[in-house]
């Protein structure tokens, strides 16, 4: 059988390797260059498990270009299970993504970029306060989160990884986070500072902690957690475990005293 061009061989693959092909991919820019191929691909686009979005984005236009181009990509979706995003994004448009993905999506990861004194102080609380509403996620990350208050979360039972980093956190927020994440496995407090007080317990699953805290080195640690393995703190002027653990690996440097 003679082809004339190469989008006739492209057009008689069976969607299925397509599908296969297509889920490999993760870079936005990536999928977005596949979506073009022809229009059998772009329909089978639908079907993608993985969006990641990198800082780079959009163009010399900011970041009004970068949030149209990660919105109409993610509603193009069906069942997208894992979303990054760093490049910069408006509370509109999260919801709108949450919104069509709160069921599928079980992996999550962005970069607010909230520390900037440009950005209102109640940006980041009217991102984060919007991620409540996924149902199944499971692992999630945030970078340059600034948070006074706890956010609006009920819970996360499903989640079991949690990692924030560069954070600006107050006490009472982070006591909000960790609350509505009893199912956790593994945290990690990469960056942060603005804790004076932080206190890890009534995880009874927790088996993986990392506390590196920015700053003054004035923030005391309470530990309870019953199956901890491994534990690195960083940056604090007390430490606190429970003597109900299972520790095997623990690290501790730049403390306060020592």
């Amino acid at each position: 059988m003679y082809y004339a061009n190469a989008n006739c061989l492209v057009d008689v693959l069976p969607d299925a390797l397509v599908q296969h092909i297509l889920s490999s991919l993760k870079n936005a820019k990536d999928i977005a260059s596949c979506s073009c191929v022809c229009r059998r691909w772009r329909e089978n686009m639908t079907q993608i498990p993985s969006i990641h979005f990198p800082r780079t984005i959009g163009d010399e236009k900011g970041y009004i270009f970068s949030d149209r181009i990660v919105t109409r990509m993610i509603l193009s979706t069906n069942s997208l299970k894992e979303l990054k995003v760093y490049c910069s994004f408006s509370s509109v448009s999260l919801a709108a993504w949450i919104s069509h993905t709160k069921t599928s999506l079980t992996h999550l990861e962005i970069r607010v970029d909230d520390l900037s004194d440009k950005q209102p102080l109640n940006s980041s609380m009217c991102k984060i306060d919007q991620l409540a509403s996924i149902t199944n996620l499971q692992a999630l990350r945030l970078w340059g989160v600034q948070l006074s208050e706890r956010p609006h979360w009920t819970s996360f039972s499903s989640l079991f990884t949690l990692e924030i980093v560069g954070a600006r956190l107050h006490d009472q927020a982070l006591r909000g986070i960790l609350n509505a994440c009893p199912s956790l496995i593994s945290l990690t407090l990469l960056g942060c500072s603005g804790i004076r007080y932080a206190a890890v317990d009534q995880m009874r699953g927790l088996k993986r902690c990392r506390l590196d805290f920015y700053g003054s080195g004035d923030c005391c640690i309470i530990i309870s957690a019953p199956k901890l393995e491994f534990l690195e703190v960083q940056g604090a002027s007390c430490i606190h475990v429970s003597g109900d653990h299972c520790l095997r690996h623990l690290s501790i440097a730049n403390i306060q005293g020592l």
